[in-house]
């Protein structure tokens, strides 16, 4: 069997390896090892599957396996993102260097860890432009009291990672920051800096970012740091914002609101944040001329009037021309941050009946248990009919209040 798949073409055991993948993720790494010839016609899929990603915990270790991949003439080029998160045995990052820190915290530039990473990125993993960065579990404080300080925090990675990119001018395709694991999104002031931010070189190549994603939990001591990442990347054209049930989530994003200035900005997504009706009103109006794409979940809306999300809808329809996508999942209006608020939810959409002008198409509906019952809380639709479907969505919306089951 294995000298039948062999002397088979290339594209026919691209097919193969392919289905495998469908089936189960370690099945096509097996047909890699049956022999030569087929480890050598899956060395392309292998490469586009399985290698556009690849991680580092910032170690010693793991960045010379990382440059042992950069070195691989088919696997190298391949790279095109880099995860920076904890190894899977450890909390802790960059073990097997010696982290020497400013006064105040954060990390010295141009220590070897930071300048094999560097290295790597500048001249080995030429294609690799964009960027994760990964926290689990744990406050830093937490991870301090059981870590060797000579490692790295997630903040630290950060740091790093930024003043790499302000240091070299490194392009940056997107940038994507997740600290909302386990309830501990606060970034560590202590070991962020403020100056690579303002450096030239930083400015530059910040400007023509594409994509930006910050999950966190504003604090009013990480604000300005946050808030010139967001500032600085006046060639977006996706944003995504996720910033917790914080009452301070309500002044960071309308220092947003009246900061950004995107003018391709084409995608918009909002999850989990309190925000100001008035605030999520000019946000959406500063992008009216170039935004297709609107997601909001889990995001309670503060205002003084009754009916807000029905207002947003229609304020949408009018204001949005450009608009073909758009989801909205668990939302609330609330007046006050003493309770939760009152969800929405679209009773007249579970039928799912097409609407008009969606050329046939149907939303997409997310249901959840409310009081025994199965209600829509979420409502998607992408494509034709954007006018008609907003419409719906406020002349279907209901407020009901009580704990989801």
């Amino acid at each position: 069997m294995a000298s039948q798949l062999s002397t088979l073409p290339v594209e026919i055991v691209e097919i193969i390896a392919s289905a495998l993948d469908d089936n189960d993720s370690t099945d096509s790494c097996s047909l890699r090892l049956v022999c030569r010839e087929l480890e050598r016609k899956t060395l392309h899929h292998f490469g586009r599957t399985r290698l556009t990603a690849v991680r580092t915990d910032l170690s010693w270790t793991s960045l010379q396996k990382l440059r042992e991949l950069s070195e691989h003439e088919h696997f190298g080029p391949r790279v095109e993102t880099l995860l920076v998160q904890r190894a899977s045995e450890s909390n802790e990052r960059g073990l097997e260097f010696w982290w020497n820190r400013h006064p105040q915290g954060d990390v010295i530039a141009g220590q070897p860890g930071a300048q094999l990473l560097r290295d790597l990125l500048l001249h080995k993993l030429t294609n690799c432009r964009s960027f994760q960065i990964h926290k689990f579990g744990y406050s830093e404080s937490e991870l301090e009291s059981h870590c060797r300080m000579s490692s790295l925090m997630p903040t630290d990675a950060v740091g790093t990672l930024v003043a790499i990119i302000a240091e070299t001018g490194l392009p940056t395709k997107s940038f994507h920051l997740d600290y909302r694991k386990e309830g501990f999104g606060w970034l560590d002031a202590r070991r962020l800096n403020m100056e690579p931010l303002q450096r030239p070189a930083f400015r530059t190549t910040w400007a023509h970012l594409q994509e930006l994603s910050l999950h966190l939990s504003p604090a009013s001591d990480t604000f300005n740091w946050v808030l010139e990442l967001i500032v600085r990347a006046t060639g977006l054209r996706k944003l995504s914002l996720s910033c917790d049930h914080f009452p301070g989530s309500i002044g960071f994003l309308e220092r947003v609101s009246s900061a950004v200035v995107m003018p391709g900005l084409q995608q918009l997504r909002l999850s989990v944040a309190n925000v100001a009706a008035t605030t999520l009103s000019r946000l959406l109006l500063r992008f009216r001329d170039s935004l297709r794409a609107v997601s909001f979940r889990k995001v309670r809306v503060q205002g003084q009037s009754d009916g807000i999300w029905i207002s947003i809808f229609r304020e949408m329809r009018r204001e949005l021309p450009l608009l073909e996508s758009f989801s909205v999942d668990h939302v609330r209006d609330f007046k006050n941050l003493k309770r939760s608020g009152d969800r929405i939810v679209f009773p007249a959409l579970a039928d799912n009946q097409v609407f008009a002008g969606s050329q046939g198409r149907r939303a997409q509906l997310t249901w959840r248990e409310w009081r025994g019952e199965q209600r829509v809380f979420g409502v998607s639709h992408d494509g034709p009919g954007m006018d008609q479907f907003l419409e719906l969505l406020a002349r279907s919306a209901e407020y009901v209040f009580g704990p989801l089951r």
